[in-house]
């Protein structure tokens, strides 16, 4: 009798064993899959954070475009030129005509 309770016990502990170890192994499944949960919110929450940083750098570039294709107009270059002096008016600018100075001295003209 006494090696069949031995037995009862012993399975008992072999059970008990197995309950423990099954046990250990859903609850290193169950932290594993919350870590990776937990490591899945992170990169969203970065992912997300970084498309802002994207959207907000693309409105970024657009206004300095913008400001580019403004700065680079040839009437606002004209009308700064002239506010500062740099680009004469009509009556200031003087034409030589070069053509008869040129005939006159054999330059530029048929050779015989």
């Amino acid at each position: 009798m006494r090696s069949m309770v031995g037995a009862i016990g012993g399975r008992r502990r072999a059970s008990a064993a197995v309950f423990l170890l099954s046990l250990l192994g859903v609850t290193l499944a169950a932290l594993g899959h919350v870590a990776v949960e937990a490591q899945t919110v992170e990169i969203a929450l970065r992912l997300s954070a970084e498309r802002d940083r994207q959207d907000d750098l693309l409105v970024e570039k657009r206004r300095l475009e913008l400001l580019l294709v403004e700065l680079k107009d040839p009437g606002r270059l004209m009308a700064e030129g002239q506010k500062r002096g740099m680009i004469p008016t009509a009556a200031a600018i003087r034409s030589i005509d070069t053509r008869s100075e040129r005939s006159a001295a054999g330059v530029g003209g048929a050779r015989p």
